[in-house]
């Protein structure tokens, strides 16, 4: 610990003298906290002088880490060679946890290669994602044209979604765009607030209540459950 604050004192440091000061180095700063800030003697000290500004370390400690995230730590190559073991399988429809649980040879986590499609370094895109916001609306559009075939009515007036990437386009699926009816109104949680979604999550345990773990739900009467 003792080693880390000498050397953040070390970088950040800088040089401040005048003109007609020596050159002589003053025997304070070489030990801790090698700079003159809480000297008597600084404002008459006539030797080399050297000043700490916290601020000023904080914002370039800020800036380095940001810049240090903004580029991947992979070469070109080391990249190419990612993206011919994800995108490929990507584009056929498997998850990126798949892919990394069957390909032990990618020591990148999900969220890492999450970022590099972000920043479009492999050939694949969010959008070719199986959880993304195209296969997230294609579900909903689906469930909600077998419910008005088979009962004719919807069985859910709002849908309350965290803001996840996925929803983004779903409120496309809120009305049908030909004969302007409104099937479900949309809601989103306040911002790092997906605890809101309690209430919905509850449903969850309820309808265990009248269907067990392991039951097949294809062997079911559906009319059970309304």
């Amino acid at each position: 610990m003792q080693h880390r604050i000498k050397q953040a004192y070390k970088q950040n440091q800088y040089y401040h003298s005048k003109d007609h000061q020596s050159r002589l180095n003053c025997p304070f700063t070489e030990k801790f906290p090698y700079t003159c800030n809480n000297c008597e003697k600084y404002p008459r000290c006539t030797k080399t002088r050297f000043k700490y500004d916290a601020y000023s370390a904080n914002e370039i400690a800020r800036k380095e880490l940001k810049n240090s995230r903004s580029k991947p730590s992979l070469s070109n190559a080391d990249i190419k060679k990612l993206d011919k073991k994800i995108s490929p399988r990507v584009l056929q429809g498997q998850s990126l946890y798949h892919i990394l649980q069957s390909d032990k040879t990618i020591l990148k986590s999900e969220s890492t290669i999450r970022r590099y499609i972000d920043q479009t370094l492999l050939t694949c895109r969010n959008i070719d994602l199986p959880r993304s916001c195209k296969s997230v609306n294609s579900c909903i559009r689906n469930l909600i044209q077998k419910l008005q075939q088979l009962y004719h009515r919807i069985f859910f007036d709002c849908i309350l979604t965290d803001n996840g990437s996925e929803f983004k386009n779903l409120h496309n699926e809120e009305q049908d765009l030909e004969t302007g009816e409104q099937f479900f109104k949309l809601f989103f949680c306040d911002p790092y607030s997906s605890f809101q979604k309690g209430g919905c999550e509850r449903n969850h345990e309820l309808f265990r209540y009248i269907h067990k773990k392991k039951e097949n739900l294809r062997q079911s009467n559906s009319r059970r459950y309304i």
